[in-house]
């Protein structure tokens, strides 16, 4: 196994509501029963307008539909009171409720006894504004994504309908779309052109009349070199607003269309600023632990794993509800798995511990008995628990890791390549001077790890030129030499490699390959009788 994280959130709080949904309430950290369908509906109307006090009137109109039987009132009460007993199960009796308590006209769900997820939600859409307005994306980009993380569908389910929560759920909505559009210009600002389409292509589809939506993902087409595509999404919004509401785009977008025509280079993908936030600077990324380049960051080599980072990120939401959960990522040898794990820590903001075994030693049967044992408490907790490890591990640890009741932990396997991340690998590459590119292509060709004389032996390049080229590949993150072994040099993810062999055609690997065995062969011959 290579890598296990138990992630203790650290709230306590005593009752919790989630509204972003059907309503939930958890309290002392377990998930309650809120008995039958319209005691449901009584408390999700209370916690819709926590704070507030909701009159008798009200709660009788949106339970019987207008139409409340002679019983209503007593029906009411006794809602009422299994409610209470349900929300605070310690309060002695005859002892005043604290938590949904009696007004002159009616019930109030006291606003500082309880925490609901809505007001979570708003506070990571308002700190992702402020991240954004100081140009720093990986905070805004991590905001979003807790913030996104908490809706499991439409606000105040139950009660939408209800005339004095219709205006919430109408802002609530709003709020979600604009924090979507708010994630995806974070990834455009990082450099993640492809992540953007993917996602922008199904927001705009869903809400075909956002402008700012329309825009992004004309500007990030546009940036991931196709200019056609991005020109027909203008063209779209365009005929959509004629039809639908009678008026014209806005000079923005007007303006967006004639630029893309004339390839404005103000257009292009720039780096963001430095971020000056303490946080910023700490979860900035980069490609094996080495610094970016000053020309493109290496989140671009990172866009593969956002889908793994946004499930942990989720079940992360989850265990701060009270509902700990266990996660059981995998990959091949060389997938990288680490590395999102450790981006997921730096983003999470809460205390981690770290356990690992090294490569290619098997995990004793303790170790697995051990985290068995903690993966049985965990979903009474509020702790996270991710097991990482390599997909020919034997023994397999997700079916180890169990929860009492035999519900399975959450698994996904991070696989070696992807279509954004190869694209973005190879800009990179081929951002770099010749003869960086072919030195690379080569090496990709050798394996993992490379010796720089034998690469520079195939692809004819003297050895200095090429030792000066490896060395800005290191600087770009792509490569890093080998401590141990004089004049070896290793790719610094198994993707960057992998990308470059896949580019390669298999005429022309097979050609490598016999150029590279008598190359190794004579560099090894010259070091034998050398030593």
């Amino acid at each position: 196994m290579k890598n296990t994280m138990v992630v203790e959130t650290g709230r306590r709080t005593t009752v919790e509501f989630h509204a972003l949904g059907p309503v939930e309430a958890m309290v002392s950290g377990r998930t309650v029963d809120l008995g039958a369908p319209k005691q449901r509906t009584l408390l999700a109307l209370l916690v819709s307008q926590a704070g507030r006090q909701v009159t008798t009137d009200v709660i009788l109109e949106a339970l019987w539909e207008g139409k409340p039987p002679p019983s209503a009132m007593t029906s009411l009460q006794v809602y009422v009171a299994n409610l209470r007993k349900v929300l605070e199960p310690g309060r002695a009796p005859r002892t005043q409720a604290t938590v949904l308590r009696t007004c002159a006209r009616g019930y109030v769900l006291d606003a500082d006894a309880v925490d609901v997820d809505v007001q979570r939600f708003i506070a990571h859409a308002e700190a992702g504004r402020q991240a954004r307005d100081r140009d720093d994306p990986h905070q805004t980009l991590h905001e979003c994504d807790a913030g996104l993380a908490l809706w499991r569908g439409q606000a105040h389910a139950e009660v939408s309908a209800v005339p004095c929560v219709v205006p919430e759920v109408a802002r609530l909505e709003e709020l979600r779309l604009s924090t979507v559009e708010m994630r995806c210009a974070a990834l455009l600002a990082l450099g993640a052109h492809e992540a953007a389409v993917a996602e922008l292509l199904a927001f705009v589809n869903a809400n075909p009349l956002r402008e700012y939506g329309c825009e992004l993902l004309s500007l990030s087409l546009y940036r991931a070199g196709r200019q056609a595509d991005a020109l027909d999404v203008l063209r779209g919004i365009q005929t959509r607003l004629s039809e639908e509401l009678g008026v014209d785009p806005t000079l923005r977008l007007q303006q967006l269309r004639q630029r893309i025509l004339h390839q404005d280079p103000a257009l292009d993908w720039r780096p963001a600023p430095a971020a000056t936030s303490p946080r910023a600077a700490a979860t900035s990324p980069s490609v094996a632990g080495t610094p970016s380049s000053a020309d493109e960051p290496a989140v671009e080599v990172f866009v593969g794993r956002e889908t793994a980072i946004r499930q942990l990120t989720e079940a992360l939401a989850a265990a701060e509800a009270g509902r700990g959960q266990l996660v059981t990522p995998s990959g091949e040898p060389g997938a990288g798995r680490t590395r999102p794990l450790r981006r997921f820590s730096e983003r999470s903001g809460v205390p981690v511990l770290w356990g690992t075994c090294a490569d290619r030693i098997a995990v004793p049967p303790l170790s697995l008995r051990v985290l068995a044992q903690l993966a049985r408490s965990v979903p009474e907790s509020r702790c996270l628990l991710i097991a990482a490890y390599r997909s020919d591990d034997a023994p397999n640890p997700a079916g180890t890791l169990t929860s009492p009741t035999g519900a399975q932990p959450l698994h996904f396997e991070l696989c070696t390549t992807s279509v954004p991340v190869r694209e973005a690998v190879l800009r990179r590459v081929r951002q770099l001077p010749q003869p960086a590119p072919e030195l690379l292509a080569v090496a990709a060709v050798a394996g993992r790890h490379f010796d720089a004389e034998v690469v520079s032996d195939v692809a004819s390049i003297d050895i200095d030129t090429a030792l000066a080229a490896l060395d800005q590949a290191i600087a770009a993150g792509l490569i890093d030499e080998d401590e141990q072994r004089l004049g070896w040099f290793r790719f610094s993810d198994a993707l960057v490699a992998e990308a470059l062999y896949e580019t390669t055609g298999r005429m022309r690997r097979g050609r490598l390959r016999l150029r590279i065995e008598a190359a190794a062969g004579r560099a090894w011959a010259t070091a034998a009788d050398t030593g």
